[in-house]
């Protein structure tokens, strides 16, 4: 089997290249991207794409994970995304955002068999959709 595909969204240097060793480390390709402005360059390579772990907070362009997912979905409607944060989500919502319940919030920093389980359970759920 080929390896699956993901799209990381993370503002932070350091963590961007913790994230890519951890996920290559399991088997994951990963695509980078720092803000919407360049997930949006990716065109439509987002095809590719299996499942996004986009941050929910990025300062490059001040945009943020759920601005991400309504672009990611407008291009493949089915395609999962996880979400991360350093808060929680009652944090977030204090700063204004805002998750539905149903979608998957993990908290940074994430342990490498959560972010393993979580990834493998998005990607089978996507293929079932």
């Amino acid at each position: 089997m080929s390896p699956r595909h993901l799209l990381l969204v993370e503002d932070d240097d350091g963590v961007r290249k913790a994230l890519v060793r951890a996920l290559k480390s399991i088997g994951w390709e990963v695509t980078t991207a720092s803000s919407l402005i360049e997930v949006k360059s990716l065109g439509t390579s987002v095809g590719s794409i299996d499942a996004v772990l986009t941050d929910m907070e990025l300062n490059p362009d001040g945009s943020t994970g759920t601005e991400v997912a309504a672009y990611v979905h407008n291009l493949r409607p089915n395609l999962r995304v996880i979400y991360m944060s350093g808060k929680d989500r009652d944090g977030l919502r204090q700063g204004g955002l805002s998750l539905g319940p149903n979608d998957i919030l993990l908290t940074k920093p994430v342990p490498l068999v959560e972010l393993e389980q979580v990834l493998a359970n998005a990607v089978a759920d996507a293929y079932r959709a």
